[in-house]
């Protein structure tokens, strides 16, 4: 343990907050993955190509409502406490999907796994700007980010076999025991955040006070929205090429995760050697 903390650069009161966000950033890329490549599959294979730009006009309305609910009340003592009562939510919601295996429902769970992602991820780097203040936050957050480029490598590597013995409806349920483990880490990442947040004040206070990297998680926010868009514009075309190439499930399920796979080696080779350098 000594010898992991002095190479990642991290204290010894830091180690378990670390890695509780580690564990947190990985099981949130691998529902990321699991649920978009359910989805992208079974919305390609049973409806036409030609309802992808209403998909993606509706699930723009998604985001911009799912990071406007959050930004107005991120600043609740009271909503950062229990944001683990709406993940509970998430969880019955997704394993109906699995069980209720309705083609028609579909459109819906495309938009549902939009919801799902964004309101997941914006929740984790909230909570990971109040566990750590701004000194802190440079030298944790590139180490709990490796946690989601290593999951993006092993799940998309176990992803066609996983997804081969469960089917794809079976998959949402596994998706829904991903999200019971990520209730347990929101549990514990969020007791950081009490242990050094008091209730009588402000979150705003708290974070003037402490430093907390509000700026950087804003533009990690505005980041993922541009980016969102942007994706979107490519994302007609990728999905078209797939649609092309690949005429069964099982081929669909195998490219994604390969994708997965060769788009994260790709990422945590640019983390390792050139972030520091840009």
């Amino acid at each position: 343990m000594k010898f992991i903390s002095e190479i990642l650069n991290i204290r010894r009161n830091e180690f378990i907050s670390v890695l509780i966000f580690f564990i947190y950033s990985l099981l949130l890329v691998s529902i990321l993955i699991f649920s978009k490549t359910v989805r992208d599959t079974l919305f390609l294979t049973e409806f036409e190509i030609t309802f992808l730009p209403i998909m993606y006009l509706l699930s723009s309305l998604a985001i911009w409502l799912v990071t406007n609910f959050i930004w107005v009340r991120r600043e609740s003592y009271n909503f950062i406490e229990n944001n683990y009562k709406l993940f509970f939510l998430f969880f019955f919601i997704t394993i109906l999907f699995g069980l209720y295996r309705n083609i028609n429902l579909i459109p819906v769970f495309y938009i549902w796994t939009e919801i799902l992602t964004l309101f997941m991820g914006i929740v984790f780097w909230d909570n990971a700007s109040l566990a750590f203040d701004n000194l802190q936050a440079k030298r944790i957050f590139p180490v709990i980010s490796a946690g989601g480029t290593l999951s993006g490598i092993f799940a998309g590597a176990a992803l066609p076999y996983i997804i081969a013995q469960l089917n794809l409806y079976n998959s949402m349920i596994f998706i829904s025991f991903l999200i019971l483990l990520i209730i347990m880490c929101l549990k514990i990442s969020t007791s950081f955040v009490i242990l050094k947040y008091k209730p009588e004040k402000s979150i705003k206070q708290f974070k003037n006070e402490n430093k907390s990297p509000d700026e950087f998680i804003k533009s990690i926010i505005l980041f993922t929205i541009v980016s969102s868009l942007i994706y979107t514009l490519v994302d007609y075309q990728f999905k078209s090429s797939v649609l092309f190439n690949f005429s069964s499930k099982d081929e669909m399920i195998l490219f994604f995760g390969k994708f997965y796979m060769y788009t994260s080696m790709l990422s945590l080779f640019v983390q390792l050697f050139l972030s520091n350098k840009i």
